[in-house]
This record gives C-alpha cells, sequence and structure tokens, in this order.
C-alpha cells in the first residue's frame, strides 16, 4: 500500500512539473520579438581614467530611418546591461522608441517637432557583475563619468555668450567624430536665436537591466549629488527585472558591502523611478527583490512644511509586467527587455517623459531668450550712454584745447606747482620814443 501510494505521488508530481513546465513555455512563447535595423558606433570617453579602458561607451542607431544617420538630435537615453549582459540590449527600446516618434512626426505633419530619443550603453564585456561587489562599484563610476559625458556633449558651457558659444561647444567636443557630436541647438531652431540656447542642458532617461538597475541607481544616487551634474540631470529612471532589496545569491562580502553603500541611500527627491519585473515567469530574480527598499524612500519630516514634504517624497512605482494594460503575460528574466508587447508601452511611457521634457526645455529656452533680449537691451542702451558721455568728454576737451592755443607762450609755465625745463623770460619795458629836443641834445653832449 505504501509502495502504492509513494507511485501515486511521484507520478502526481511528474504531471505537476510536466504541466507547469508546459504553462510557463506557453507564457513565455507569448513574448513577440521586436524586429530592428541596428547599428552600433563606439563614442569616445574623454575622461582619462576612462580613454583606453575595458569599458565602452557605445551609441545606438536606428538604419531603418534615413533622419537617424545624422548626428544625434535627440535627447539622451542610458542602459545599462545586468550580469554578462551585452549593450546589444538596448535594440529592442531604442528601435521602438525611434518607430514611435518616427509616427507621432507622420501623424502631426510638417509642423511637428517631436526629437528623437538618442541611446547609449555601456559595453561592460559580459562581467559577472552579481557575484563581485568591486566589479559592480568600478561600473557604477564607470557609468556616473558616461554621465557626465553626455552632459558635456548636450549642452553648452557659457550660459552669457551670444552666437559663438556654439563654436565654442563644437571645439570642446573636437576629439569626437563628426557624426557623434550632438547639436543641441536643433531644440531652439523656432526661435532664431542661436544664444537662447546656451542655458539648456537635456535630462537624461537611465535605465538598467538585472544588475545593471543596480548600477544605475547607485549611479543616480552619486550624479544628484554631484558637482558636474547636480539636481535635474537625470530624467527618469527605470529598472527592469532587478533585484534592489538585496543579491539573489551572496556569495562575496563585498556584495553586501555595495548594497549597503550607495543603493542604501535614498532615492533623490523628484526623481521619477520605475521598477518592472517579468513576474512568475521570472526564476531568477523573484518580484520581492525588484521592490525598493523602505530605506529608499525619502519620507517626509514631521517638522517640515507641507511644501517641502512633498518635493520631499520621491516618486517610485513598482509593477509586474502581468499588470500592464496591453500586455497581461508575464516574461522570463531575460525577456523583459525584447518582450515586444511590454516594450511597446515602455516606450510610450518613455516619450511621454519625452515630450514632458520637450516642453520644459522649449520653456527654458523662451525664458533664456527673453533674457538674451533684455541683457542685449541694456546693452545697447550702456553702449548709449558711454557715446554720449564720450561725445560731451570730447566737446570739452576740444573747446579746452582751443582756449590753451590761443593762450600759450613759448617758455610760460601754467599752474602754481609746474615746473619748466626752459626759464622765465621777463619783457623788456617799452621805452617811448624820443622828442626832437632830446635827440639834439643827445647828440651834443656825444
Amino acid at each position: 500500500m505504501r509502495t502504492l501510494y509513494g507511485t501515486v505521488l511521484l507520478v502526481a508530481a511528474v504531471l505537476f512539473l510536466a504541466v507547469s513546465r508546459l504553462l510557463r513555455n506557453a507564457q513565455t512563447c507569448a513574448c513577440e520579438q521586436t524586429y530592428m535595423y541596428s547599428s552600433y558606433t563606439e563614442v569616445p570617453v574623454l575622461h582619462p581614467r576612462w580613454a583606453k579602458h575595458r569599458y565602452k561607451l557605445r551609441l545606438y542607431r536606428e538604419t531603418s530611418f534615413s533622419k537617424q544617420a545624422l548626428p544625434p538630435t535627440g535627447l539622451p537615453a542610458l542602459l545599462v546591461p545586468g550580469n554578462a549582459g551585452s549593450y546589444e540590449q538596448v535594440r529592442s527600446l531604442a528601435s521602438e522608441t525611434s518607430r514611435l516618434a518616427a509616427q507621432a512626426r507622420r501623424a502631426g505633419g510638417a509642423g511637428s517637432n517631436i526629437a528623437d530619443m538618442d541611446w547609449y550603453a555601456l559595453d561592460l564585456n559580459g562581467e559577472l557583475s552579481a557575484f563581485d561587489g568591486h566589479l559592480l562599484a568600478e561600473q557604477a563610476a564607470f557609468a556616473l563619468a558616461c554621465l557626465k559625458q553626455l552632459r558635456a556633449m548636450y549642452s553648452i558651457a557659457d550660459n552669457s555668450s551670444s552666437c559663438s558659444s556654439q563654436g565654442q561647444a563644437q571645439q570642446r567636443l573636437s576629439p569626437l567624430p563628426y557624426n557623434l557630436r550632438p547639436q543641441p541647438l536643433s531644440l531652439a531652431s523656432s526661435s532664431g536665436n542661436c544664444g537662447a540656447a546656451a542655458a539648456v542642458v537635456p535630462a537624461v532617461v537611465l535605465a538598467g537591466h538585472s544588475m545593471g538597475g543596480v548600477v544605475a541607481r547607485a549611479a543616480a544616487t552619486a550624479a544628484w549629488t554631484h558637482p558636474e551634474l547636480g539636481p535635474g540631470s537625470l530624467a527618469l529612471l527605470l529598472v527592469l527585472a532587478s533585484p534592489q532589496q538585496y543579491p539573489p545569491l551572496l556569495l562575496q562580502p563585498g556584495l553586501a558591502r555595495f548594497y549597503s553603500g550607495a543603493p542604501a541611500q535614498p532615492l533623490p527627491p523628484g526623481l521619477p523611478a520605475v521598477s518592472v519585473h517579468g513576474g512568475s515567469a521570472d526564476l531568477q530574480v523573484s518580484p520581492y527583490l525588484t521592490r525598493l527598499p523602505r530605506s529608499a524612500l525619502r519620507l517626509p519630516s514631521s517638522s517640515s512644511s507641507s511644501s517641502s514634504s512633498s518635493n520631499s517624497v520621491a516618486a517610485v512605482l513598482s509593477l509586474a509586467s502581468l499588470h500592464v494594460p496591453g500586455v497581461w503575460l508575464s516574461a522570463g528574466h531575460n525577456q523583459v527587455d525584447w518582450c515586444n508587447q511590454l516594450v511597446r508601452r515602455l516606450s510610450a511611457a518613455l516619450l511621454e517623459v519625452h515630450a514632458l521634457q520637450q516642453q520644459r526645455l522649449q520653456q527654458q529656452l523662451g525664458e533664456v531668450q527673453e533674457q538674451q533680449r533684455g541683457r542685449a537691451l541694456l546693452r545697447q542702451q550702456q553702449q548709449f550712454v558711454i557715446q554720449q558721455l564720450l561725445q560731451k568728454e570730447l566737446r570739452a576737451t576740444g573747446r579746452r584745447l582751443a582756449t590753451l592755443s590761443f593762450a600759450w607762450q613759448p617758455g610760460l609755465c601754467w599752474g602754481s606747482n609746474d615746473t619748466c625745463a626752459t626759464p622765465r623770460v621777463q619783457a623788456a619795458p617799452a621805452t617811448p620814443p624820443l622828442k626832437p629836443s632830446q635827440r639834439s641834445s643827445r647828440h651834443t653832449s656825444i
């Protein structure tokens, strides 16, 4: 009897595993592929530490659209691959965002001003970062250097410069090839003032998959307090199937030290953060690990005012792909970044963030343009006043010189404290003419 019960339990367990495996495979196959025409170009990192490093920064180009062959003209986005990941993981999101942006431009007509998203990806040589905290720290430092590189590429340094600042910016980016130099002034083409784009710095969308999400979060926390980046340097933090709580497999003390460092710090205030996990189909990272820990949320203090409290709370959203409208399915750990149903929804959301940022940039362009006009008007008024004063001074100097030219005599000194090189000459008094009687008497005496 016991043998029968054991056999039944064994058969039931095998059937259960087989059925669950079939269901999981059927659910996995529900993800559609994303098709693209991808090309990658290496972007040299100008920082001396990373110039000849094994890590590289690559720019994705969608060759199916002719506009993509031009230099980058959109807003920057950066993807950090995960454990044993490749920079080619960026192609799904980059291709869908380019396709949706092109469709929006065609639907908007000739007056549509929707810029593309320029996607960059880190080439980390497929390192096994899930087992080494030192590699995670080094990748976070490289991601921070790439953020500074993108800020230097997409901004103009001098806020008060005029049209010549464009040449200065291109000169500052001279180590980059021409096809890699972004054109930040394309956003200000409608304003007609090239100097108005001087103060505009677009924020970067930072994304990460798996352990790359942990690296991206550490880089975002460091960028928020960095003197060259600061608040406003990031537009969104997107992590896909990323273990934010703690590593799935803790094999090294360095991993614990890394997780207790930058990832344990509160998220920067005002930075939207979205964490997406694949659900039950993800057998490597459980959904619980993808949630941001409580220590990462900056909770408002009771003593602060309501306005400051509302600004100090980070906007965080954690959801499963099964609950996303239009997706309704779970995705495996490696399928989250290419599942077309999910990628389309994420691309649409990224374009919404992109549109809001573009509106903010246009508003900043208008404000800077007004400041440029005000400064130009003030400069004209100052020049007019200076010209009037110079003309008045010249007229007064001319009258003074004319007066001195009539009153001046050689050898005379002007002023009581002046000394002259030539001695003073006293003129002899004029003698009156002699009378005839005086002339005769003088002649007689002689």
